[in-house]
């Protein structure tokens, strides 16, 4: 039986800079670039067919039917958010990441839910420590892609006993 190729991906955007924006510009006007970025990257999202799943503060996760589309997605967003005016003195920009895969997806984001990453982003955006929490979410998710590897080649081995014995 040929192997279906099948995957899907994840994307991580976060505007770059935001805490310098908010000290520069005070809070409601921070707050409104910040609100317009995050809907900059929705529309940039479901434009090529993604599904924002989450967003947290200037950040969103999304999850894409395939990476191609994240990659789209991503490019646009960066166009977008680049053509903005800067606001005072600092230019608005986003960091964005994207993990790929089918049960990777799946298991990283239940150990998100699990671990309670709302409540992580929290406790690390308070004490500044936003490389480190991107660092913690890349390996959580470097993980799930590991383990669901693990369970394919589990998968294709009961596969090939059950093939010998029928």
């Amino acid at each position: 039986m040929a192997e279906q190729a099948s995957e899907a991906a994840v994307l991580f955007a976060d505007i770059s800079g935001s805490t310098k924006l908010y000290e520069s510009a005070g809070n409601a006007v921070a707050h409104a670039a910040v609100e317009n970025c995050v809907n900059l990257m929705r529309q940039k999202t479901e434009a090529a067919k993604g599904r924002v799943v989450k967003t947290i503060g200037d950040e969103v996760m999304a999850i894409f039917p395939r990476a191609d589309d994240a990659a789209d997605a991503a490019i646009e967003m960066q166009l977008a958010v680049s053509a903005l005016p800067p606001v005072g003195e600092t230019a608005l920009g986003i960091r964005v990441g994207c993990i790929r895969g089918v049960k990777g997806v799946v298991i990283g984001q239940l150990l998100v839910s699990i671990i309670g990453y709302g409540a992580l982003f929290e406790l690390y955006s308070r004490n500044f420590l936003m490389k480190e929490f991107w660092a913690l979410t890349i390996l959580l998710f470097a993980f799930a892609i590991l383990l669901s590897e693990g369970i394919a080649l589990l998968e294709k081995r009961v596969e090939y006993y059950a093939g010998v014995r029928s």
